[in-house]
């Protein structure tokens, strides 16, 4: 068993037991099946209204039994999914796994569990004493509105801030410039690529890049992402542009 695995049953364990805990799955990597030695460790839990600075109390007392923790944060409340949510990071799962958990009450809106497939897979249910796990509906018809709105948004952002790169440039200011080729150019192309490719995720920025998207396409955004020099900046910065152009268009 990998010290990833222990640490589930760990916690699966200890919360199955206590009965303030109505549900625990897992999300992220594993819900997509992409899950291995590197992928955090993605739990969400719903407890009893009420009970979710207790639940955390026994998550952080099994977690720190089972290991040394280096760090831990949680994450300033209100977040913006309404939950509770706290990361660790545990000296024996190494620095490249930590936990991730959000703890919601049962009150609280299953839309807000972050259980549609099409945006989040599949969960991999550790226990789950109501049937509480069921997959949330997707509006497909609302979720393209969204992109074209979006989409919207990008072409007046293309359109006035992607020349910031020259700008930088010729003021002598290679750092900034470095920054507006990463803010104005880069991820508007690849929030745009997304929207074609993985619409359902456009909005997950550079994550799950690599699978999401196909891989002509990842292997032409990898050249342009590490850039060299400043000849390479500028030559760089016109195919993007280019690119974006051509997504633009395609997408009137």
């Amino acid at each position: 068993m990998t010290p990833r695995d222990e640490l589930i049953e760990v916690i699966a364990r200890a919360l199955g037991d206590e009965h303030r805990v109505r549900a625990l799955w897992e999300a992220g990597s594993t819900a997509f099946g992409r899950n291995d030695e590197h992928s955090d460790v993605d739990l969400i839990a719903v407890v009893a209204d009420g009970t979710t600075d207790a639940a955390l109390a026994l998550l952080d007392e099994n977690l720190r039994a089972w290991s040394a923790v280096d760090v831990v944060w949680h994450v300033p409340r209100p977040t913006w999914h309404g939950h509770a949510q706290v990361f660790y990071r545990l000296e024996r799962a190494g620095p490249l796994c930590l936990v991730d958990f959000v703890a919601a009450e049962s009150s609280s809106s299953s839309s807000s569990w972050f259980l549609e497939p099409e945006r989040h897979g599949t969960p991999r249910v550790l226990f789950d004493h109501d049937d509480l796990v069921a997959p949330a509906r997707f509006d497909a018809d609302a979720w393209a509105d969204t992109i074209k709105e979006r989409r919207e948004q990008l072409r007046l952002r293309h359109g006035l801030f992607t020349h910031f790169v020259d700008k930088e440039l010729a003021r002598g200011n290679l750092l900034g410039a470095r920054a507006a080729f990463d803010d104005f150019v880069l991820r508007p192309l690849h929030e745009l690529l997304r929207t074609v490719h993985c619409p359902e995720r456009y909005d997950y920025a550079w994550r799950y890049s690599h699978t999401d998207l196909p891989r002509e396409i990842v292997t032409r955004l990898e050249s342009l992402v590490f850039v060299g020099h400043t000849d390479d900046l500028r030559r760089k910065t016109v195919e993007a542009r280019a690119w974006i152009d051509e997504l633009l268009r395609s997408a009137s």
